[in-house]
């Protein structure tokens, strides 16, 4: 019997010893904890035990036949918790999917078929007077289908009909979101590039073999996601897989189409508006290597991979990557230092990047690419700075500014207005010369 140690998911940073045959590393396992029992994950082996041998419990049952963790994303749990002073076991835990955190078996999921049994392949030479039961017979031909596809055309009742007659069947097939991605990608036609995109994209391929971050700044219609799409797609073609953050599930639909039409691929999809089965699934598959392609929000960013190619966070400033309880990690600094782990280049794309990310890029770790032009025909939009001295104004508005917002409007336009305070003056100014009165007690 070996001691085992193993790393809960409680606030106390240390972990617990039990005995077991020898498990590897990375696996979960129930074990009894005080007077409850709880899921916990394998992290090693003690040669010693750090209580009284006598009391040391044995492992109750080990959930997995595959470790959860692999060495790399088990080493990287280890180094986040101690760089967040964090408990192991809480890290690891906000790693895994939510299905997993409890005591399920990490098995394949499953979806509901219904296909055609030998009796009704039968009846389809036969006339029928229930023109909707042939009508499924028929639908079900060719190859078994969703229960939830057929009921879309068939009603409960004409389905029931079909199972009792000994017709159709109900069958339990894996859930397989997109395993032959490598036979079915079929690259569309890409716009050919503006110089600085050119520049971008071939920098970004050239270091396609390596750990290299690059922060492309481009302003608002540039084209970065143009940028990621030719950047992604020599990726793809050598058979490697791409994690794409996002920072709100809003951006993630209009980028999963844009990026479906484009290569032709299912793509897997991570954020908090999916079911756990649904998680877990593009969970497993990304870690099979079936999914070339998954895009989520900030938990993403622990998705394990087989082959992973390259890493690319999106909108890389905004605050909704940083976690706000529980492991505070920022998914930003954890996909830049899972991209060195696994030696695949990192792509931080923003208009306004962080100050953080900006800074690295001047003291050249990360490599600086700009996108200073607009992509097509778009324009930047004009600004224009009002000088309001000696302007009379109509509730804080000046004439000049009155009259823009008219002719705009009776043109068939719209106007946004911002004003800085609501129901009170901030300050007291003179509109002959600007001066702003201050006062000496409360400046």
């Amino acid at each position: 019997m070996a001691i085992v140690q193993v790393a809960l998911p409680i606030p106390m940073r240390r972990l617990f010893d039990y005995t077991s045959t020898p498990v590897p590393s990375g696996h979960r396992v129930v074990v009894e904890f005080g007077k409850r029992q709880m899921v916990g994950v394998v992290v090693g082996e003690a040669t010693t035990a750090s209580v009284d041998p006598d009391k040391l419990k044995p492992i109750i049952q080990v959930l997995d036949k595959a470790p959860a963790f692999d060495a790399k994303m088990l080493e990287l749990g280890r180094w986040l918790a101690a760089y967040l002073h964090h408990s192991l076991g809480d890290t690891l835990f906000t790693m895994l999917p939510a299905a997993l955190r409890r005591s399920e078996p990490n098995q394949p999921q499953s979806i509901s078929m219904l296909q055609l049994t030998d009796t009704g392949n039968l009846q389809l030479a036969l006339p029928m007077r229930a023109k909707q039961q042939h009508a499924l017979l028929s639908m079900l031909t060719s190859e078994a289908l969703a229960q939830s596809i057929v009921r879309q055309n068939f009603s409960r009742a004409i389905v029931k009909a079909c199972l009792d007659k000994g017709w159709i069947e109900t069958i339990q097939k894996p859930l397989i979101i997109g395993a032959k991605w490598r036979e079915q990608i079929a690259v569309g036609q890409a716009p050919v590039p503006n110089p600085e995109q050119a520049i971008a994209i071939s920098t970004i391929v050239a270091q396609q073999n390596q750990f290299m971050p690059f922060l492309l700044e481009g302003i608002t219609g540039s084209g970065k996601t143009e940028v990621y799409l030719q950047a992604i797609e020599t990726v793809l073609l050598a058979g490697k897989q791409v994690l794409i953050l996002v920072p709100e599930i809003g951006l993630t639909p209009q980028t999963v189409k844009r990026f479906e039409d484009r290569f032709g691929i299912t793509i897997g999809v991570l954020h908090s508006g999916l079911n756990d089965t649904q998680r877990l699934s593009v969970w497993q598959q990304a870690k099979a290597g079936d999914l070339g392609l998954v895009i989520g929000t900030r938990s993403a960013v622990f998705t394990p991979f087989k082959n992973l190619g390259m890493l690319i966070v999106d909108e890389e400033h905004d605050e909704s990557y940083k976690q706000q309880d529980g492991a505070r990690y920022h998914a930003r600094d954890v996909a830049v230092l899972r991209a060195k782990r696994e030696n695949v280049p990192l792509i931080l794309g923003s208009a306004t990047p962080s100050l953080e990310s900006l800074n690295n890029a001047l003291q050249h770790r990360y490599q600086l690419l700009t996108l200073n032009q607009r992509t097509g025909n778009a324009q930047l939009a004009q600004q224009r700075l009002l000088d309001i001295r000696r302007l009379p104004l109509t509730h804080g508005i000046a004439s000049p500014l009155l009259e823009k917002m008219t002719s705009h409007l009776n043109a068939g336009g719209q106007v946004l207005v911002f004003v800085n305070r609501r129901g009170f003056a901030p300050s007291l100014v003179c509109h002959q010369c600007g001066h702003v009165e201050q006062c000496a007690r409360c400046d």
